[in-house]
């Protein structure tokens, strides 16, 4: 690995103390939505002269909107203002200050000891790389390049006309590379440079707000089940990333998540939304009204390191009651149900998948415990053995979840219960027009106790439908969908039959 020595160190060290005692942060609240997205809202302290001030802000994170910022005096909000904003990431590197140094002097040491002064003459070549996207906004196909550097073989000349020139290896053979000052246009960090017009010189409290990518967060539960499968304990945890490239400490933490609508210029993402705080027995705040969302503050300020990932406790419920059941739905055809031509093909719709699925649903109501908004995330559930350890059921992932709505989740497939559905007759009554059809679905229960399953089936043919007969009673789900709900004894076997009409 190559490594530059930079002799600019101490300078630089001084600057930057320099610029950061122009712009003191004083507080920060943060707002992390779901995806990739941050709102941050800052009080500095700004000592500012009369007239034109240069402000630069280094302590910004990497993935800023810089188009984004707005600015606000709290001393002198009508007369003092930004009359120009430079955002600047070009960023040093190793590959950047090698090529800013060419025909430049530098000095090279290798690892078996050997020094080389002179001119660069090459070593690190510039190009440009293009790409193509689609921008939505403009709903045409564009293009974006980047200069990026590719490096070969250091080639050094202690003078240029007469020599003598030497070529350096790069490769596991440099120990150091020492330059003697920092290029003009380099920093070390993203920086904010303002031209900043004040008409009042001393001390300004002044508000900055500002979007930036790489920050966004998740909810994740855990769900301990009862031995009886009638109620559960459920928890909630809040996992925040902050990948923006910034540190925010002491920052008070908000978290956002709906159908918040942003623009980027290669995709359009639609952000989720309702927000949520930390909890302890019940929800971690009040809920604020915030345009179309709910807005839930963390209880207590924390820090967000760069590159970290936090988790805070959201909620947590006991005894919460579930309903448990199983589901069959024994077609195999997930897509193309109602694919048109079909609808006179004996054998459509006839392949079977034999395995029952489990199911726990609950409502998040006060009566059950909860009562709150449940934000996206992934449950896990667990149920303790006889032997009192926890075992890992299944998990499943729930979308937002208003209050009082109920939420349903697949535990998995069971073990002790097999369906299996078989075409037993088809008839054309009408070419062209109409067709019955019928079906037998067999549920075998080798439980010792007895369960209920609800048998789905689908109307896949065609819209226009009627049940002809019927074994047991059913509920129309959708425009087709029926629904059996049929009781199964321990160790033996229920069937379902029924005739269904298609008229086209």
């Amino acid at each position: 690995m190559r490594k530059l020595v930079f002799l600019f160190a101490t300078l630089f060290f001084v600057l930057c103390m320099t610029l950061y005692a122009e712009s003191e942060r004083k507080s920060v609240e943060v707002t992390v939505y779901n995806e990739d997205l941050g709102l941050v809202k800052e009080e500095r302290e700004m000592a500012l002269k009369k007239g034109l001030n240069h402000i630069r802000l280094m302590d910004i994170p990497a993935q800023i909107d810089a188009t984004s910022v707005r600015f606000h005096s709290l001393k002198s909000p009508l007369k003092t203002y930004v009359k120009e904003q430079n955002y600047e990431y070009d960023l040093a590197s190793d590959a950047k200050l090698l090529h800013r140094y060419l025909d430049k002097s530098i000095e090279v040491i290798t690892k078996d000891g050997n020094h080389y002064e002179g001119i660069l003459i090459s070593g690190v070549r510039q190009y440009v790389q293009t790409r193509s996207f689609w921008n939505y906004a403009t709903q045409q196909q564009e293009t974006k390049s980047e200069i990026n550097y590719s490096y070969g073989n250091l080639v050094i000349a202690r003078d240029k006309e007469k020599g003598p020139i030497s070529i350096v290896q790069l490769h596991n053979n440099v120990r150091e590379i020492n330059l003697p000052s920092l290029p003009t246009g380099l920093i070390t960090r993203p920086t904010l440079a303002w031209e900043l017009v004040a008409d009042t010189a001393g001390e300004h409290l002044c508000r900055l707000t500002y979007l930036t990518k790489g920050m966004n967060w998740r909810a994740d539960y855990t769900a301990l089940i009862n031995p009886g499968d009638t109620m559960l304990d459920l928890g909630a945890w809040v996992t925040i990333n902050n990948h923006s490239g910034a540190t925010f400490d002491s920052a008070r933490v908000k978290l956002m998540a709906g159908d918040v609508s942003t623009v980027d210029r290669e995709r359009r993402p639609q952000v989720r939304a309702y927000v949520y705080g930390r909890g302890e027995e019940g929800p971690a705040a009040e809920t604020r009204q915030v345009f179309e969302y709910h807005l839930y503050a963390l209880d207590e300020i924390t820090d967000l390191k760069d590159n970290q990932t936090k988790q805070v406790k959201l909620l947590k419920a006991d005894k919460v009651p579930i309903e448990k059941f199983y589901a069959y739905d024994g077609v195999l055809l997930r897509q193309d149900w109602y694919r048109y031509g079909r609808s006179q093909d004996k054998s459509y719709g006839t392949q079977c998948d034999k395995k029952v699925m489990v199911f726990l649903e609950f409502v998040s109501s006060k009566k059950s415990g909860l009562g709150v908004p449940l934000p996206r995330g992934l449950v896990r559930m667990y149920k303790k053995d006889e032997d009192g350890s926890l075992e890992f059921i299944g998990e499943d992932e729930i979308d937002h979840t208003p209050a009082n709505e109920r939420v349903r989740l697949r535990v998995g497939k069971a073990f002790d219960i097999v369906g299996e559905r078989k075409q037993t007759d088809f008839k054309i009554v009408e070419p062209q027009h109409i067709c019955d059809e019928s079906f037998e679905i067999a549920l075998r229960n080798q439980k010792k106790e007895a369960v209920q399953v609800r048998i789905v089936e689908h109307l896949y043919r065609w819209s226009d439908w009627e049940i002809r007969e019927s074994s047991d009673p059913y509920i129309k789900t959708d425009s087709r969908t029926i629904e059996f709900r049929v009781k199964v004894p321990a160790g033996s076997e229920k069937k379902v039959t029924y005739t269904v009409r298609y008229k086209w």
